[in-house]
This record gives structure tokens, C-alpha cells and sequence, in this order.
């Protein structure tokens, strides 16, 4: 008997040093009279069974080429249906029918693969079975050999082996793990799924076998145990719904799933507040980069920490004493009851989990690193109540948790605060969540979020536009933007009006259609102070229209006052909007900037096309500056100024440009560069750099970014005249003429 311990059958693998290993050793058998297997261990049972532990591959290769000796040339069988494989029960199985087939129409088939798959006999998920696989293989490849080498079919008796009985010695199997031996060692899943399964065969009589209902049964289940069920499952469907053709993974795939299992009923345990056991914490944090590697990676070797059984036993124990931990039978029969329902479930879905927006989990993939939002629908899928993964309530319910996920979930405290939210809270209504939400019934927990009461006002809203609306790329399950009216209160008012005009700005790929157009909607719209210059240093310019620019917009409480009016027009439709009476000097700034051309000018500017500008209040000054230089050369700077002759008026861009076009003075064009060409009519131009230069008569001028003017002079510049509050060309023509006396 090959013990579940052992590894599946290798020697049929297709890599190329395999394929070069079985290639010479099936040639020796066949063309050479003594062939010498070296030593086999194992242990011998009362029974008189043997079950190797060092020596699988060889004793199923003797086994291989007995039973096609027996089927096509009527040899001796030797006891084929000795061989047991209990490393999957889909393996003995296999065994079970290909010593019992007969084999008389094999000589119609070019090989043994395509006859045996062409019996009625043989099950499908046979083929996902990697001992299977190899089986199979191996036998084409003794078909093939026997085509080369017509009469010299190997007498197995003649092949010698030396046979050690690890009992007889006082050994047993732990050896194995310490020996070097021809076949790799077990990878950490075998391990972890034989003690899976020794763990759930004790002691689980009472727990709930109607999980296993949704199982794709084949057989007659009733009366089969827990444990029973458990085995049956995992060695057949479970196992096989993770099988990758392509990379042939498959235990690297189900371990993370069942480590991530763990990691979320560990979080979410209700006494999870008291596990301040170091052992136990620490094994739950090894987890996370544990379910961040590959299916080929998690199985290996090569890892700082490798999957234990202890990972997961974790889940359901707690401490005993300072030292040791015991195990916990409510939480254990807790634990396994959960993962079975989620393996049933998947299996039986057998399908991706999609967001609206098109983001989906696929938990076969064998690349798929658990980062924080997938550990969240994961959650999601495990607290869900329902009977199986379809059907319309579920999808209502992944819709709310993708929701949830996408706009709450941001690092493991996050994940944390949902997953447990999860569990306590919302699966109450998991297979009626819209009727939830809006029920008198929904009480918030006292810590919840602003996406959970989006998520409560949008069940007053018919469900197909809101459905529309957070299928949007840009959105993501957040429509708070379309939403929220002028007060900053949730609004269904004119929603679908609002989103058709969203519509008009942005395609489906998030990118903004008109650029030009959209930001100088967004102007019009905007108040300078917070949703342009955003306080003191902007992180977010006016000018970047990228997707992830307006979405970081979206997200940000401080640009809430321009959407209302941004959304209530389509692109191109807007007036200027001036929220009060005191802002007349930033009101000026956003016509400065509406200045035709302007925009243009920045966006094709070849200083400021990777770098748009931010707009900040710097030096009593409002300036633009490229977010990577903020040196003197690249700042633009803008006049502002309020109603009459306030003494903190600036207007000294609008007062150099009336002065250019009289052609009392010239902008000197080695120090100060034009932003807007000539050939662009604009009603004022703008120049580069934080100090303005110009010739006036005689002498050269500059007006600084403080605001003062002064004659360029090598020896001495101290001479200066503050412009604030100048508000005519002419009393500034009066300042230059009395600089120069």
C-alpha cells in the first residue's frame, strides 16, 4: 500500500530530465538481463501489507509492467490488486479499474491513453490526477517499447531489489523525512493535508454532514461520516477543481486557499481580542507572506517560513498554559465546518468572482497572491449564508462586499474591521442585503464607515442606473460624487441626469475626453483656496486629468464642493460659479487662468507637459509651479485682486500687459520667457518666472515675487517701490519714472 503520506506517482512526468531518467531505465529493462533496484524501505503491517517509504516510484513501475504483461501477453498478474494508493482515492480507484478492464481492443488503438479514456468505465476527473497521468504515460511508453523490442518483454521476477522492513529495526516512517531519498521529499501540502485528515477522522461524529450536500455526488452518500465525507472530497472534486493544466499546480493552489481560510477565522475569532499568546500570533503573521507566493513557490522549500500543519491548527486552539496550547473542539468543529462549506460552494459555483467594474478573483489561478482585497472577498464568500455562490441574491451580496472591499479596505486593519463586520454584522442579511440595508433592522456598528451608508441610501434608488454608475472605472462602487448636492448631503435628485453628464467628460477606460474643456469646466466649478491651490501646497493639480488624478478627487472630502456643480451640466455648459461675496480677488484668479489659450498652453508646453502645474500661495503671491522644479525660472505668476482699491491688490501681470501692447516697455525675453505664443489673441499674456524682467526707457526693471519693482543694477538693486495697490498703468509708469531720478 502506498500510504497517504507519499507523494503521487512521478515517473510519467513530461520534463525533460524526467522524461530522459524513464527513457534509459525502461530501455535497460527491456534490453538487459540483470537490472538492480537498490534498496526499498518500509514497513511491514499484521496484515502482512508493506508500505514503502522509500521506493514508491520503483514498486509502481514493477506493478506497470506486470499488469501489461498480464493484459497483453497473459503473464502471471503477481497480485496486481495488492496495490493500493491511498495518497488519493481518484489513484486506487484508477487501479482498480484498469486491472479489472479488459484489454482485447487495445490493438485498435495507438495507445494505452486513448484506449483507456475511450472506455465507458473511465471517470473524467480521473485525467486531473497526477499519479494517474504518470500511470498512463508510463504505460504508452512500455506500449512503444515493446513495438521497439518485440521479444524481450521484461521478466519482472529477474529484477532484484534489496527490501528493509523499518518495524523489524524499531524504525518507522519519520526516517523518511530525514532521508535523502531518490524521489523528493514530501511538499508541505501532503504533509498538511495528511494531518488534515487525521485531524478531522477524530472525534467529528456531530458535525453537520449536511454541508456536503451541494457536492457533486457520484456514489450513494448517506450514512458516510464527516471524516468519510472529508476524504471523498478533498481526494476528488476539491482537489481537482484547483488542477492548472498549464503549470500542472494544484497543492500549492488549495493550500493558500485553506491558509487564507485560516488568517480570516483567525481575525475573526470572537475571542480574537484575548489571542495575545506570542506563539499564536506569530504563527498568523507568518501567513500572510505565506498566501502571497506562487502555487510553485508556497510548496517549495526555499522559503524563509514554510506552511505548516501548525499554521493552520492555530485556528482552533488556544492557550493552555504559558508554554502550550490545546485545542479548542467548538472552534475545530467551527473551522472545518467553514472551509467544507466554502470548498462545496466553490466547487459547485465554479466560476470567477467579478466585480461590476470588471476586477475578478479567480482562486485557481495558481499566481494569485492574497493581497488585502481578495483576503475581503474571501471573507465575503465564507460569511455568506446562503446555499451556493449563484443565483440573484448572491450577486446582490458580492456587489455590496465588492463595494465595501474596494472602498474601505486599504491595509490589514481595514481588512480586519470588514472581515469581522462580515461575520458579526452584515451576512445577517447576506442573501437579502438590499432589503437589509434599507430596514428599520440595519443598525450601523458604532465604528462604520461612509461607504456603508452610501451602500444603505442607494437601496431607496432604482438599482439599474446606480448598477450603470458603479460599473464605471473611475467609480468603482463609489458614486458619492454623483450623489452628494451642495450642502454635502446624499441626493438622489437628477442621478441619472448627473451621470449622464459624467458620461460627457470621461469615456469607459476613466481617461477624460476633452481635456482642455474638462478642466476648464473644473475651474469654473472649483473655489481656488481648497479644490485648486488645496490649502497651501497641492498635491493634486488642476491640470492632470489622468485617471488615477481624478479618482484620488473623488476620494478627497476637500474637492466635494466642486462635483455638484461639475455634474449638474454636461462638459462644455458651464458659468462661473462665485460661492460668496468675499471671493472677488480668487475669482480673479480663475478668469486669469480661463484666459483663452492658457490652457492650451500648459497642457503643449514642453517644461510642464510631464509636470503639470500646481497653483499655490506663496509669497502673499499666488503662483503656478511644475510639481519637480521650484526654482525661480519655472514659475508663472498670477495677478489677484479684490473690488476697488484695496491695498492688498496685485495686478501686476495685467498692468505689465497693457503697458507691452501701449508699447511703452518690452519683456525682456532672456529672463522671462512667454507662456501663450503671440499668435494666440488673448486678452493678457503670462510670463515664466517667479521675477518678472523688462526694459522701460533706458534702464531694465524686475518685479520680484514679493511684489516690489526695481532698476536691474550690478552695483546696487536695494532702491525698490512696492506695487500692492497699484491699480492703473499710469501710476505705475509714475513709480518706474521716479525709480530712475
Amino acid at each position: 500500500m502506498i500510504p497517504r503520506i507519499q507523494r503521487d506517482y512521478a515517473q510519467g512526468r513530461t520534463d525533460h530530465k524526467t522524461s530522459h531518467i524513464r527513457g534509459n531505465l525502461l530501455k535497460d529493462l527491456f534490453t538487459k538481463d540483470n537490472i538492480f533496484f537498490n534498496m526499498i524501505f518500509g514497513e511491514g503491517t499484521e496484515t502482512k501489507d508493506f508500505i514503502p517509504i522509500d521506493g514508491q516510484q520503483r514498486l509502481t513501475l514493477l506493478f506497470l509492467l506486470v499488469l501489461y504483461g498480464h493484459k497483453v501477453f497473459g503473464k502471471e498478474d503477481l497480485g496486481l490488486n495488492k496495490l493500493h494508493y491511498a495518497t488519493r482515492e481518484s489513484s486506487s480507484e484508477f487501479w482498480r479499474f484498469i486491472i479489472s478492464e479488459d484489454w482485447s481492443s487495445l490493438k485498435c488503438y495507438s495507445s494505452v491513453l486513448e484506449w483507456c479514456k475511450d472506455q465507458s468505465g473511465f471517470q473524467w476527473y480521473w485525467s486531473m490526477d497526477p499519479t494517474v497521468q504518470s500511470m498512463l504515460r508510463v504505460l504508452d511508453d512500455i506500449h512503444t517499447m515493446c513495438n521497439l523490442y518485440p521479444n524481450h518483454f521484461p521478466d519482472v521476477l529477474t529484477i532484484n531489489f534489496d527490501n528493509h522492513d523499518m518495524s523489524k529495526s524499531g524504525l518507522n516512517e519519520t526516517l523518511y523525512i530525514k532521508m535523502n531519498s531518490r524521489g523528493k521529499h514530501l511538499n508541505p501540502f501532503e504533509q498538511i493535508k495528511s494531518a488534515l485528515d487525521a485531524t478531522v477522522s477524530n472525534n467529528t461524529d456531530a458535525y453537520d454532514t449536511s454541508i456536503f450536500d451541494n457536492y457533486p455526488w457520484d456514489i450513494n452518500n448517506s450514512g458516510m461520516s464527516f471524516a468519510k465525507k472529508w476524504s471523498y472530497c478533498m481526494d476528488r472534486e476539491w482537489g481537482n477543481w484547483f488542477w492548472h493544466e498549464q503549470t500542472a499546480s494544484l497543492d500549492g493552489t488549495l493550500l493558500k486557499v485553506i491558509l487564507a481560510y485560516t488568517y480570516i477565522f483567525l481575525i475573526c475569532r470572537d475571542d480574537n481580542h484575548k489571542l495575545t499568546e506570542s506563539y499564536i500570533e506569530r504563527r498568523k503573521e507568518e501567513i500572510i507572506p505565506l498566501i502571497k507566493k506562487s502555487s510553485q513557490e508556497i510548496i517549495s522549500y526555499n522559503n524563509d517560513v514554510n506552511p505548516q500543519f501548525s499554521h493552520i491548527s492555530i485556528a482552533y486552539s488556544k492557550p493552555k498554559d504559558e508554554y502550550n496550547l490545546i485545542e479548542d473542539p467548538y472552534l475545530k468543529q467551527e473551522f472545518f465546518e467553514g472551509l467544507s462549506k466554502l470548498l462545496c460552494k466553490l466547487v459547485q459555483a465554479n466560476s470567477n468572482f467579478t466585480s461590476l467594474w470588471g476586477e475578478k478573483i479567480d482562486f485557481r489561478d495558481p499566481e494569485l497572491k492574497y493581497e488585502n482585497k481578495i483576503l475581503g472577498i474571501l471573507a465575503s464568500l465564507i460569511y455568506y449564508k446562503g446555499d451556493c455562490f449563484l443565483g440573484k441574491d448572491f450577486n446582490n451580496w458580492l456587489r455590496f462586499c465588492w463595494n465595501m472591499i474596494e472602498n474601505t479596505i486599504e491595509d490589514s486593519d481595514t481588512l480586519v474591521n470588514f472581515s469581522r463586520n462580515c461575520k458579526r454584522y452584515y451576512s445577517q442579511g447576506s442573501t437579502h442585503i438590499e432589503v437589509w440595508l434599507n430596514s428599520q433592522y440595519a443598525e450601523l456598528p458604532q465604528k462604520h464607515s461612509e461607504q456603508l451608508d452610501e451602500e444603505i441610501y442607494k437601496t431607496s434608488m432604482p438599482l439599474r442606473i446606480v448598477n450603470k454608475a458603479e460599473s464605471h472605472i473611475l467609480l468603482k462602487g463609489r458614486i458619492r460624487p454623483l450623489l452628494i448636492n451642495e450642502n454635502g448631503n446624499l441626493s438622489s435628485t437628477n442621478f441619472e441626469n448627473r451621470f449622464n453628464n459624467f458620461k460627457t467628460m470621461f469615456n469607459h477606460e476613466g481617461d477624460v475626453i476633452d481635456p482642455v474643456m474638462f478642466i476648464r469646466d473644473y475651474i469654473l466649478c472649483a473655489d481656488t483656496q481648497n479644490a485648486m491651490s488645496y490649502y497651501y501646497d497641492s498635491e493634486w493639480s488642476i491640470f492632470r486629468t489622468s485617471a488615477s488624478a481624478i479618482k484620488n478627487k473623488f476620494n478627497d472630502h476637500v474637492y466635494d464642493t466642486v462635483w455638484p456643480h461639475l455634474f449638474n451640466s454636461p462638459l462644455g455648459h458651464k458659468t462661473i460659479i462665485q460661492r460668496n461675496p468675499n471671493q472677488v480677488a480668487e475669482l480673479h484668479i480663475r478668469q486669469q487662468l480661463l484666459t483663452p489659450g492658457f490652457i492650451e498652453s500648459i497642457l503643449n508646453n514642453d517644461v510642464w507637459s510631464k509636470n503639470k502645474p500646481r497653483i499655490r500661495w506663496y509669497y502673499g503671491t499666488y503662483f503656478l509651479y511644475p510639481s519637480d522644479k521650484r526654482n525661480d525660472g519655472y514659475f508663472i505668476m498670477l495677478d489677484w485682486y479684490g473690488s476697488g482699491s484695496e491695498e492688498w491688490n496685485r495686478m501686476a501681470i495685467n498692468l505689465l500687459n497693457i503697458l507691452c501692447k501701449k508699447g511703452l516697455i518690452r519683456i525682456n525675453e532672456k529672463k522671462t520667457n512667454f507662456l501663450i505664443p503671440d499668435n494666440i489673441n488673448s486678452s493678457i499674456n503670462f510670463w515664466i518666472g517667479k521675477n518678472l524682467y523688462f526694459f522701460y526707457g533706458d534702464n531694465e526693471y524686475k518685479i520680484s515675487k514679493d511684489y516690489n519693482v526695481s532698476i536691474v543694477n550690478e552695483n546696487d538693486d536695494s532702491k525698490k517701490t512696492s506695487l500692492i495697490g497699484v491699480c492703473t498703468p499710469e501710476d505705475l509708469v509714475s513709480i518706474l519714472d521716479h525709480l530712475c531720478e
